[in-house]
């Protein structure tokens, strides 16, 4: 790995650490308001997109993984 290469997946990492540290902030905000408040639709947008890139690592990490072991439950069909 070059240093380029390590800068720029240490900057990714700490990118992804603020992302979630204000995600959990948000996440706690949105706990708070009332289920029917105007802010509370945007905000929950917001929450979903600040912990997009931590989902997308995960995935790229263990999809793989957990398609060959079965890892993922399927719902039972309906009827």
């Amino acid at each position: 790995m070059t240093a380029t290469n390590v800068h720029k997946a240490s900057s990714t990492l700490l990118d992804e650490r603020q992302a979630t540290d204000n995600g959990s902030d948000m996440l706690a905000t949105m706990a708070s308001l009332p289920v029917h408040h105007p802010s509370r639709a945007k905000l929950r947008d917001q929450v979903i997109e600040s912990w997009l890139p931590l989902a997308q690592h995960l995935a790229n990490r263990f999809g793989a993984a957990a398609s060959r072991s079965r890892i993922w439950c399927r719902r039972p069909p309906s009827g």
